[in-house]
């Protein structure tokens, strides 16, 4: 089996029930039940306001190279999908533009996430049910199929996603979590988020106990002292 060269064609996909569960919860609720690991470098930005939830196609592709590797994912990919492209994070040479983002919408692909760039920026305002993320644009194209893999374990902005994982991207970024994990942190991710929007309407109407705030200080053995700095 060459190294290198190798494009695996079964990916084991979580139940689409459970991505579901994942697909209305904010990134950041996501990322903190997650330790505060789990999102991928700030640089990788969407480029259309659209929600993001599906799994996991990767594409692991040479610094300046990738776009075949990328046509050929698309081929593989299923409804429901995303294509995540570890691009070495190189910026001056494009792996996709506007017509691959209309093929794999046509498919049922849900979006592209890229740590490298991509191109034809415009055309991603116009698309409403399709995200993108990357993390810059750039006009110059790749076209070498030399050498790059599909559907193995990849690094996308400092994180591990592996085929089949679940990606859920909002405004905020784009946040990994593993399909080994899934099924064990969706209720609690669901606990989570619920809580987490009862205090922000108790932060809207001013109802919310703020009290906790000091007590977290004094119990670290902050002292309190009602005077100025430069007061004796």
């Amino acid at each position: 089996m060459p190294v290198g060269r190798r494009i695996y064609q079964k990916v084991d996909r979580p139940d689409p029930s459970l991505v579901e569960r994942f697909a209305n919860i904010p990134v950041t609720n996501i990322s903190d039940v997650l330790g505060g690991m789990a999102c991928v470098d700030s640089g990788i930005r969407p480029l259309n306001n659209v929600n993001l939830a599906g799994t996991a196609i990767t594409v692991k592709a040479p610094f300046g190279e990738g776009t075949f590797l990328f046509h050929m994912a698309l081929d593989i990919a299923q409804p429901g999908d995303v294509i995540v492209v570890d691009a070495g994070g190189c910026t001056e040479r494009s792996v996709g533009g506007e017509g691959m983002m209309l093929y794999a919408r046509n498919k049922g692909i849900r979006g592209f996430v890229v740590d490298g760039a991509l191109r034809d920026s415009g055309a991603t305002s116009e698309l409403s049910d399709f995200a993108v993320y990357t993390k810059a644009i750039q006009g110059n194209a790749q076209k070498a199929a030399n050498t790059g893999e599909i559907n193995v374990p990849v690094s996308i902005g400092g994180v591990v996603v592996f085929p089949g994982d679940i990606i859920r991207g909002d405004e905020d970024g784009i946040v990994v979590i593993h399909s080994y994990d899934a099924a064990n942190v969706i209720d609690e991710v669901e606990t989570f988020a619920e809580k987490d929007r009862e205090k922000n309407q108790q932060s809207g109407d001013g109802t919310l106990d703020h009290s906790w705030v000091r007590k977290v200080f004094e119990e670290k053995g902050f002292e309190f002292l009602d005077k100025a700095w430069d007061e004796e």
